[in-house]
């Protein structure tokens, strides 16, 4: 989590917009990618193929695939995705959020990436949920959601808790272990 921050942090200082270009997805996620920087951007500069590569999807790929508990890769998601800083998301900052984690998680896996109608009825779910029909609440097109909601979000929706367990690099690692052990000729007595 740290490492994605620091890139972040680098992302902001250079004042980049999120359409990099090689050089400048270089400057930024060289630390992350090291020598494979131009494979790993390659793999981003698809679906458009343009020579640009959208910087908030590579955040939610570094983030959704990194080895960091479920909660804290949650957390970094909102976190990154709070973009003028208020500590809640907007309906649009939502819609920004998962297009970018499943546009980036469609590029790696070659899935099929949902409309932004379905983007957007998410958004709009999570934005009308009970904190919102309280007497005096915001209707849902101007209320922000708070991380404990986002989180509980997160956590009961079925979807979301699949795709994030699918990506949760400890239990890969577990997996890959359980399969190699399993797959290696037996010790000899």
């Amino acid at each position: 989590v740290a490492e994605i921050k620091g890139l972040h942090a680098r992302f902001t200082e250079l004042r980049a917009c999120p359409g990099l270009d090689l050089e400048l997805f270089g400057a930024v996620f060289h630390g992350a990618f090291a020598e494979r920087c131009e494979a790993v951007f390659r793999v981003f500069d698809r679906l458009p193929a343009n020579g640009k590569v959208d910087a908030h999807e590579v955040f939610a790929c570094c983030i959704i695939c990194s080895s960091a508990f479920t909660g804290a890769r949650i957390r970094i998601l909102f976190e990154l995705y709070d973009l003028n800083g208020s500590n809640d998301l907007t309906a649009d900052e939502l819609v920004i959020m998962l297009r970018s984690i499943l546009r980036a998680l469609c590029k790696l896996t070659g899935g099929t990436e949902p409309a932004l109608d379905v983007l957007e009825a998410v958004s709009e779910q999570l934005c009308s949920a009970p904190a919102a029909s309280e007497p005096g609440s915001e209707p849902a097109a101007e209320r922000r959601v708070s991380f404990a909601e986002w989180l509980a979000f997160c956590r009961r929706e079925p979807v979301v808790k699949k795709m994030l367990d699918m990506f949760d690099a400890p239990k890969l690692k577990r997996s890959r272990r359980i399969r190699a052990a399993a797959a290696a000729p037996p010790a000899p007595a």
